[in-house]
């Protein structure tokens, strides 16, 4: 909790201009690394970002339900956010880490560590059977963040970029004059 050297907790609306601005930074961040363009138009952008601030509300946002906002600090100062909802189309429920992200110059020593713990226990009393969470390809500092913290690959993704097609050719006009070259139409003179 605030007062000790490093914490996380629940967001609050109090929270919300500090959060816009770490999730800004964030998708930066996410955009320039190998596949992240695709990642970042993927991920859910929480509703109440976009929403009114509420000054000095310790009131939790969002107010349950399958979706969390966690952030993270030293001291007072909020320097990192955890954005998780809960899957339920499958028979045991999944929590999925949509992002985790924490300042530049505050990494390493403990903000992270503690938002993905309060992930873990939301997401084992809310039912989950397990947690995903994306590391990009080629973040070797994600990737051993999690594996850190008891997460294991499951899954590769594979992308291949595509030329954008040309439109296709018109077709031709129905009932008209045949193309340049090509036969009479049938029933008319020299036909049948």
């Amino acid at each position: 909790m605030p007062g000790s050297l490093e914490w996380a907790r629940p967001a609050r609306w109090s929270d919300l201009r500090t959060l816009r601005s770490l999730w800004d930074r964030a998708d930066a961040e996410i955009g320039v690394g190998r596949g992240g363009e695709r990642l970042v138009g993927a991920i859910p952008r929480p509703p109440e970002l976009d929403a009114p601030p509420r000054q000095g509300s310790d009131e939790v946002l969002p107010a349950g339900g399958d979706r969390l906002l966690v952030v993270g600090g030293i001291d007072e100062v909020v320097l990192g956010f955890v954005a998780a909802g809960i899957d339920r189309s499958q028979p045991a429920p999944v929590a999925l880490l949509h992002v985790a992200f924490v300042e530049q110059e505050a990494r390493g020593v403990g903000i992270g560590e503690a938002m993905v713990e309060l992930v873990l226990a939301w997401a084992e009393r809310s039912g989950c059977a397990g947690v995903d969470a994306y590391a990009l390809p080629g973040s070797r500092v994600a990737k051993a963040f999690f594996e850190d913290h008891g997460f294991v690959a499951r899954l590769l993704t594979m992308y291949r970029r595509l030329p954008v097609p040309s439109p296709a050719p018109a077709p031709p006009p129905v009932g008209g004059p045949p193309p340049a070259g090509g036969p009479p139409p049938s029933g008319g003179p020299g036909g049948d």
